[in-house]
C-alpha cells in the first residue's frame, strides 16, 4: 500500500509508524508498559521485545539508507531529513505492517535481500503482524552466544531460558528456512519464463526470493510482480501466506503426532562438528 504522496510528511509517518510499533510490540507488552512505574522491573518477555524491536528499527533505518541513499529512483533526489524519514518509516513497515513511501520494485538487490531478513523476523509474541518473531531470534541469538562462549545454559538479562524454548527457536528457524527455500525454488521453476515475457526481467530471482518471504511474513510489501505471475506461481504465495499465518510449528504439529514418550536411554556419544 503506497503512501508515496507523504514521503516527506511528517505527521503521516510518524503517526503510522507509532501504530505499527504499537500493534508490533504485542498485546502483553502494551499492557505491561501501560501500569508501568519508575523503579518496577520489567518481565523478561517486555524487555527481550522493547530490546530486539529497537535494535531492529535503528538497524533497519540505517542499512536502508546505506543502500539507497544515491539510488535515483528512491532516496537519492531526497534532502537528508526526506531520507532519513522515508529510512526510518520503511523499517518500521518491514514489522510486517505492508506500507511504502519509496518505490519497492527500483529498491536495489541488495536492499531486497535485507528487507527480506527484516520481514522474515517480523512483531513480537501477540502483536498483529507475523514472522517468526522477536523473541525466537533473540533466544537463538542468545544461544549462539553461549556456545560461542562455551557455556551449556543459555542466559539473557540474568535469567536462564529453558531447554526447550531454545530448541523450540531452531525448531522453528530450521522449518523457516526450509519452507522459504521450497517456496522459492518453486515460484524460480513456475515464474521466469511467465515474467519474461511480459517484459520483466531484470533482478527475478531476488525479486521472487522477496515475494516469497513477503508472503510467508504476511507483510503486504510487493515488488509489483505478483499481477503478471502464473496462476501456480499465485497457489505458491497462497500457500506460503497460509503456512507463515498458521506457523510452521503449528503445522507441523499438526500433521506429527507425537510419540510415546522413551522409556530408554542410548550411551552418549559425540559427532564432530564444524
Amino acid at each position: 500500500k503506497s503512501l508515496g504522496p507523504y514521503q516527506g510528511d511528517w505527521v503521516v509517518n510518524l503517526t503510522v509508524a507509532a501504530l505499527v510499533i504499537i500493534g508490533g510490540l504485542g498485546f502483553t507488552v502494551c499492557l505491561e508498559l501501560s501500569g508501568y512505574r519508575p523503579g518496577k522491573l520489567l518481565s523478561l518477555h517486555a524487555r527481550v521485545v522493547l530490546l530486539v524491536s529497537l535494535g531492529l528499527v535503528v538497524s533497519g533505518t540505517v542499512l536502508f539508507l546505506g543502500t539507497e541513499w544515491t539510488n535515483p529512483q528512491t532516496l537519492g533526489p531526497l534532502s537528508v531529513p526526506k531520507k532519513v524519514l522515508a529510512s526510518f518509516f520503511q523499517s518500521v513497515n518491514l514489522r510486517t505492517a505492508g506500507f511504502a513511501t519509496v518505490d519497492i520494485s527500483a529498491l536495489r538487490s541488495i536492499t531486497l535481500m535485507i528487507m527480506g531478513v527484516y520481514m522474515i523476523v517480523g512483531a513480537s509474541p501477540a502483536g498483529t503482524g507475523g514472522g517468526i518473531k522477536t523473541t525466537t531470534l533473540a533466544v537463538t541469538l542468545a544461544a549462539v552466544q553461549a556456545s560461542l562462549c562455551g557455556r551449556t545454559e543459555v542466559e539473557m538479562f540474568r535469567r536462564q531460558i529453558p531447554t526447550e524454548s531454545v530448541y523450540r527457536a531452531l525448531v522453528l528457524i530450521v522449518l523457516t528456512t526450509g519452507i522459504l527455500i521450497a517456496g522459492t525454488l518453486a515460484l524460480v521453476f513456475t515464474e521466469p519464463a511467465v515474467l519474461a515475457s511480459q517484459g520483466i526481467r531484470d533482478n527475478l530471482f531476488v525479486k521472487l526470493q522477496f515475494e516469497a518471504m513477503s508472503a510467508f511474513s504476511t507483510a503486504g510489501i510487493s515488488t509489483g510482480i505478483t499481477p503478471h505471475m502464473s496462476d501456480a506461481g499465485r497457489l505458491v504465495l497462497i500457500l506460503l501466506m497460509f503456512i507463515g499465518r498458521l506457523g510452521p510449528v503449528t503445522l507441523a504439529n499438526a500433521w506429527i503426532r507425537p510419540g510415546p514418550p522413551l522409556r530408554r536411554h542410548y550411551p552418549i556419544d559425540r559427532v564432530p562438528l564444524g
